[in-house]
C-alpha cells in the first residue's frame, strides 16, 4: 500500500477515534495537587500526540526519500571516471 494512502488512512482512524472518545468519554475529573482536568481532556490529549508524531513521522520519511533521491540524481550527473 503506498505510503500516502496509508498516511490518509490513519488520519481518519484518528478522527474516528477522536469522535468515539467525545462520545463514550466521561465527565469524570482527575485531580492532582497542581490541576484538575476531564477524563476525556486527557484522552484527547494523548490521542492527539499520537496524531503529532504519526504527521512528523511521514513528513520525516518524505524529507529522508527526497534526499535520497537528491542523492542519486548527484551521483548520475557526477564526472566520468
Amino acid at each position: 500500500m503506498e505510503k500516502g494512502k496509508r498516511f490518509r488512512i490513519s488520519l481518519v482512524l484518528y478522527a474516528v477515534l477522536a469522535v468515539l472518545i467525545w462520545i463514550t468519554g466521561g465527565d469524570a475529573v482527575v485531580r492532582t495537587e497542581y490541576f484538575q482536568a476531564r477524563m476525556r481532556d486527557l484522552e484527547e490529549a494523548v490521542l492527539g500526540m499520537w496524531v503529532v508524531f504519526t504527521v512528523l513521522h511521514w513528513r520525516a520519511e518524505q524529507w529522508r526519500h527526497r534526499k535520497e533521491s537528491e542523492g542519486e540524481e548527484e551521483v548520475k550527473d557526477g564526472p566520468i571516471q
